[in-house]
């Protein structure tokens, strides 16, 4: 049927024997256990499937405690307890899980009971042991349908302290959602120095993240469970363009395709290969998620940078939900930065050349057809540049007072350059005896001296900028004293 069946050796206790447990109204074999003692092949089985994952380019998820399973039972009784080892009859360790005799094991993920609690400290640490400097990710808790906060908060802290004790690296700590429907929000996964990853829940508060998901401010890693944020249809409906919408906003999917209809289940998985495919396309070490709409007119977009608001004008991926015009604001680029534009058609799975494009302003696009619809943007680099710098303004020209022994010289360029004279014509900019004092910029400034009445001074200035170019030579006098 539809349930869960594990086999009784499957448990990270040492299994001593086994009772028939008929509590559901049904026999069923059940595990008796030393929780004291752990078994070792379990161990041995959770390092090899990791090294599996690994070798095939796949970091895995640890999921080291089922807190739904504590309170899932079986009809038509609903026990949900009468298989967990620390069920009363379950283990030689005279340890009971169910102090309020529900037949359920929720009050094992409190700290009431030290032994429950020494038998699971020691657990996560040989798993962290096991695991050693593996790049596995560790959530805490599946599907706790209480406020397991204190708990969940130990477990972590253990987790922390086997690191240290066992030398090994500092793995990701993953907080998924729980307490169903008894939260405003996920403010207790954010604000939580503990872990490292979230995956927070569709709440009262009004946050949707089907229709809507906020843009991830780079604090922790984001992982969106349709399981966990469609709990009750508390968002919005999903119609299969939502991997997009969550990869452009920073957010990693965990898909489970059983809700939707086997069309929006094909789109699903179709939008999440090609988010793939764009995720090993780009540079995603470098690129951040738009937060509002200043460099996307459709609030979903991606763009490399320095920082969350200093695009480097490398890459730039758009998501456009609705057919339409939509715009990208390169204007942090230069003008004679060239892009080659990239189209894909997310109904048809069409990826198309569509030109270039250049920085310096916001740009629009609106690619044919009605279809939902992503533009790439890839820089070809800044068009080389020939043009020279060109002077003018200069100063001081003409006669100047008789016994004047020095004077400012200045000039004015229309780029950024290196100004430099020389008091021979047609020597070349890098020889010239003389920089300007002030250089590297558009006014450039100096003093002449060892100036005698009754002699002309002519100085020959030029300037060259980042790019070599260089200025025509340009005379700054004749100077006359008299």
């Amino acid at each position: 049927g539809d349930n869960l069946h594990m086999p009784l050796n499957q448990l990270p206790y040492n299994q001593v024997g086994t009772r028939v447990d008929t509590s559901t109204g049904t026999s069923i074999t059940v595990g008796i256990y030393d929780v004291d003692q752990l078994y070792q092949p379990f161990f041995d089985r959770i390092q090899a499937r990791v090294d599996a994952a690994l070798a095939a380019g796949v970091t895995p998820i640890i999921t080291m405690f089922s807190g739904g399973h504590l309170i899932y039972g079986l009809p038509p009784t609903w026990n949900a307890g009468f298989s967990n080892p620390f069920y009363s009859g379950n283990n030689v360790n005279a340890v009971s899980c169910d102090t309020n005799a529900n037949e359920a094991c929720e009050e094992s993920h409190a700290l009431d009971n030290v032994s429950i609690t020494a038998a699971q400290q020691a657990y996560v640490c040989k798993l962290v042991q096991t695991i050693g400097d593996r790049p596995a990710v560790l959530e805490i808790s599946n599907e706790d349908q209480a406020d397991t906060t204190l708990w969940q908060n130990a477990m972590m802290e253990r987790v922390r302290a086997c690191e240290t004790t066992h030398g090994t690296v500092a793995h990701v700590i993953f907080q998924s959602g729980f307490n169903y429907g008894g939260l405003a929000n996920s403010d207790h996964l954010f604000a939580n120095t503990r872990n490292d990853a979230v995956a927070p829940l569709c709440t009262s508060d009004g946050t949707n993240w089907d229709t809507n998901p906020p843009a991830n401010d780079g604090t922790k890693l984001i992982f969106y469970d349709s399981d966990h944020t469609g709990y009750n249809d508390v968002c919005g409906t999903w119609t299969g363009i939502e991997p997009w919408k969550l990869f452009t906003r920073a957010i990693y999917p965990i898909y489970l395709s059983q809700r939707e209809s086997a069309g929006v289940q094909t789109a699903t998985k179709a939008a999440m290969a090609q988010t793939k495919a764009y995720g090993a396309k780009i540079n995603l070490a470098t690129a951040y998620p738009e937060t509002g709409t200043s460099v996307f007119s459709t609030g979903y977009g991606l763009f490399t940078g320095t920082n969350s608001t200093t695009p480097n004008c490398s890459e730039y991926v758009m998501l456009m939900t609705a057919d339409g015009s939509s715009t990208i604001n390169l204007s942090a680029c230069s003008g004679g930065t060239t892009f080659d534009v990239e189209t894909l058609n997310l109904t048809s799975g069409v990826i198309a050349s569509a030109g270039t494009t250049t920085g310096g302003a916001v740009r629009s696009f609106n690619p044919a057809g009605t279809d939902p619809m992503v533009i790439y943007l890839k820089s070809t680099g800044a068009a080389a540049d020939t043009t020279a710098p060109i002077l003018s303004a200069g100063f001081p020209s003409g006669v100047l007072v008789a016994g004047t022994t020095e004077t400012p010289m200045r000039v004015l360029s229309d780029e950024v350059c290196e100004a430099r004279y020389d008091d021979t014509a047609g020597v070349a900019h890098a020889s010239k005896a003389t920089a300007f004092t002030t250089t590297d910029v558009l006014n450039h400034e100096g003093t002449v001296g060892s100036l005698t009445d009754g002699t002309s001074h002519i100085k020959y200035v030029t300037c060259e900028d980042p790019s070599n170019n260089v200025s025509a030579e340009m005379t700054c006098g004749k100077w006359y004293y008299i």
